[in-house]
């Protein structure tokens, strides 16, 4: 069985982090819809059987490991923000963000972007 949705709220520390992740994807709209882009968690049998392939593969391929880290960091700081949960509430209140909110997702943005090219911020 893959994880339930209320289990796999942990992944967003580790994408953040910019941790290649292993395990099993949750099969949920939920999931798709907050995580879904590529190699947001690397899919291993559930028994666990390929994970000795799985990972002899991905030390073998540095670049990916690195791109992988990169787009994990990137998109959680694009979509896991607090910032973007509380415009939505606001949104829904009727009501306007703040200007630090503003700023602070406009922050997120610059972050990411230098992220994505390899940068320090």
């Amino acid at each position: 069985h893959r994880r339930s949705d209320r289990n796999w709220l942990s992944i967003f520390d580790g994408a953040a982090a910019g941790t290649v992740l292993i395990g099993r994807k949750p099969e949920s709209e939920s999931f798709l819809e907050r995580c879904g882009w590529q190699d947001a968690v690397i899919d291993i049998e559930s028994d666990g059987s390929d994970l000795t392939a799985v990972l002899s593969r991905l030390w073998g391929q540095p670049e990916r490991r690195l791109e992988i880290s990169r787009r994990n960091s990137v998109e959680s700081l694009l979509r896991h923000d607090w910032v973007y949960r509380w415009k939505e509430i606001l949104s829904i209140a009727g009501l306007k963000p703040r200007a630090a909110m503003e700023e602070r997702e406009r922050r997120l943005k610059k972050i990411a972007e230098a992220a994505k090219k390899g940068e320090e911020e």
